[in-house]
């Protein structure tokens, strides 16, 4: 893997050019300021990191993620059709050789987990995620939502931090990462129906979910919400 820092006016995958676009928190009504934008390389995936600022606290929302997980886990933990593993190797290696009908699930949430590499060093844990492997696939919780518009006969890549995403990818092997063959961000930021999905690529999915707790809701309940419709979205591909 390879991140560079964009400098210039736009990234050539397949038959498409890709530039940056814009940075969000929660929804697209609140735009940020960026510092830098990370691309890989090898594996065509984007990152997106805000300028730092009084009114915005990556730390907290590394904080309000890592917490998010943890709660989404432990729904998870009590899931009899679910396995919680405590590290890559693990999840691998039982995905690959005990039970086919059982979801293996991994959140790293430790020190170094979710790190965001630049020159090798890490300087991000905002974009943490939680992985299944379920019958030879791997799916991602992602609590950030890509999505691209169309600019100028090109595609804009944009992003909004503390929203839900779902990602499926066809293979489970350790390498594989949802834009390896060609970058697969929706064209759009809103809800999406499963229906439009194909069964036979990598895709990436926005459920109709918040990242917060509605008011009514207890933070528990938002978690349980969250993680079953994350199921369901595995589930639904299963015989595709």
């Amino acid at each position: 893997m390879s991140n560079i820092e964009i400098n210039n006016p736009g990234i050539v995958v397949g038959d498409t050019t890709y530039v940056s676009g814009n940075l969000y928190y929660q929804d697209t009504n609140t735009k940020i300021d960026i510092d830098k934008v990370i691309y890989d390389t090898d594996n065509h995936n984007y990152h997106f990191l805000p300028e730092a600022n009084e009114t915005l606290d990556q730390d907290k929302i590394t904080e309000n993620i890592t917490n998010k997980i943890k709660c989404i886990r432990d729904v998870f933990e009590c899931k009899a059709c679910c396995k919680v593993v405590n590290t890559q190797k693990e999840l691998y290696e039982e995905a690959e050789s005990e039970d086919k009908d059982v979801i293996y699930i991994y959140a790293n949430i430790g020190k170094t987990g979710g790190a965001l590499r630049f020159c090798k060093k890490p300087i991000s844990h905002m974009f943490r995620f939680i992985t299944a492997i379920y019958k030879g696939k791997k799916y991602e919780l992602n609590f950030m939502r890509f999505f691209l518009n169309d600019i100028d006969g090109n595609k804009e890549v944009n992003c909004i931090l503390e929203s839900i995403q779902y990602d499926r990818i066809m293979t489970s092997k350790r390498n594989s990462v949802i834009n390896k063959e060609s970058i697969c961000y929706p064209d759009t930021e809103k809800a999406m129906n499963l229906e439009v999905l194909p069964s036979d690529k990598n895709v990436c999915y926005n459920p109709a979910l918040s990242f917060n707790k509605l008011p009514e809701e207890k933070e528990k309940d938002s978690c349980e919400k969250i993680a079953n419709d994350f199921l369901d979205f595995i589930k639904y591909f299963d015989n595709k």
